[in-house]
């Protein structure tokens, strides 16, 4: 007999955490079980006003998005955001759940801007190497000047 699947989903409805969704191998998922960003928000507190303005996204999650655009090979922002808004790994691997809106792409320019190049190169490059550390990612020299970090 022929099937049919419905393609309709009127509604979404998910019992426990996207994270049941996303493979243990996947790369994302093994760079979470290493990565430390405990240190980060005293890193960049001068950056931010303690008491004025609206709240600003969370430097954890700003750069668990870049670094997943970086493993994922996708290096423009919008094109990131894009991918970031139907990716569920990308969405669970950043903490934002299905339900929420993820940061305009200028976010992540204008965070970098405020942070500065000094400061963003020291948090990248701390970032990356812990995942070089961790044997979940390898650096190989392009004709960039940087290496990049590929995942294996």
């Amino acid at each position: 007999m022929l099937g049919r699947k419905e393609r309709d989903q009127l509604e979404l409805f998910i019992t426990g955490s996207l994270k049941q969704l996303v493979p243990d191998e996947h790369v994302l998922a093994r760079v979470d079980r290493v990565l430390d960003l405990s240190w980060l928000r005293e890193e960049v507190t001068d950056c931010y006003c303690a008491n004025d303005g609206r709240p600003g996204i969370d430097p954890e999650a700003t750069v668990r998005l870049m670094l997943a655009g970086l493993l994922t090979g996708i290096v423009h922002d919008r094109k990131l955001m894009r991918e970031a808004q139907v990716n569920i790994a990308i969405r669970w691997f950043v903490g934002y759940g299905l339900h929420e809106q993820l940061p305009h792409h200028s976010s992540l320019t204008r965070i970098r801007q405020r942070w500065g190049e000094e400061r963003f190169r020291r948090i990248f490059k701390r970032t990356v190497e812990a995942c070089l550390k961790a044997k979940i990612a390898t650096a190989e020299v392009n004709s960039a000047p940087e290496p990049m970090l590929f995942a294996p």
